[in-house]
């Protein structure tokens, strides 16, 4: 169980109460094809040139067609990346995600659907994993802090597993279990990163505490490099 560090939450720079108005419309351009985009690449290309996105664009819809993808998969395993990621359901959004720079670009999305009432949560991979998330619906966009603590908490079962993995969230995981197992030098610390077009802080946040994990942990940097491990 993750606790966040003082460092973090005594930053003034951190809105920990901040909440979006709404997932949906109104809503920037930026916002839009940020939240609905599932390609780890497509989005990114997309949100550096706004001007040319297009709805009605097979590269700038939500998923691609299956030839489009499996071509742009040939191309470099990059361009893998979360494209194999469950459908949006109508009114659902990605309201933030976790990115993993592995060999085919592993990707959580954290998603958050519409309903008459409230708004439901889940967690999706590529890989059908089963995550049990405490927060399954609220009346309102979660609070900063009430994501952080989906992402820090979230228990994940791989495909076909009654038990959980040992360790529980989503960046800290992985850390936790290379430290355990493989070891890791320094530089390898930008392996995991978090993104958000709703929650323009969450990136700096989860990069803060990244650095303060390394520091309290003391590791050695003649350790071994990141060996990815699927969870």
């Amino acid at each position: 169980m993750h606790t966040i560090p003082s460092q973090v939450t005594d930053k003034p720079e951190f809105d920990m109460d901040f909440r979006p108005r709404s997932y949906w419309e109104p809503c920037s351009k930026a916002t839009y094809f940020g939240s609905r985009i599932t390609g780890q690449w497509r989005k990114n290309n997309t949100l550096s040139r706004l001007d040319e996105a297009d709805p009605e664009d097979h590269f700038f819809s939500s998923t691609l067609p299956v030839e489009m993808r499996d071509y742009q998969s040939s191309l470099h395993p990059w361009l893998m990346g979360s494209e194999y990621l469950p459908k949006l359901y109508p009114k659902e959004a990605e309201i933030a995600r976790v990115v993993y720079k592995s060999t085919t670009m592993d990707v959580y999305s954290i998603r958050a659907l519409q309903r008459s009432r409230n708004i439901s949560y889940r967690i999706v991979d590529e890989y059908s994993s089963r995550f049990l998330n405490h927060q399954k619906t609220s009346l309102h966009p979660l609070s900063v802090n009430k994501l952080i603590s989906i992402i820090d908490h979230c228990a994940i079962y791989s495909e076909n597993c009654d038990q959980p993995e040992e360790h529980s969230g989503l960046v800290f995981c992985y850390y936790d279990c290379q430290l355990n197992t493989n070891g890791f030098r320094e530089q390898d610390i930008d392996f995991v990163t978090v993104e958000s077009v709703f929650y323009p802080e969450l990136a700096a946040y989860f990069e803060m505490r990244k650095k303060v994990w390394y520091e309290e942990h003391g590791v050695s940097q003649d350790q071994n490099c990141f060996r990815r491990q699927k969870i």
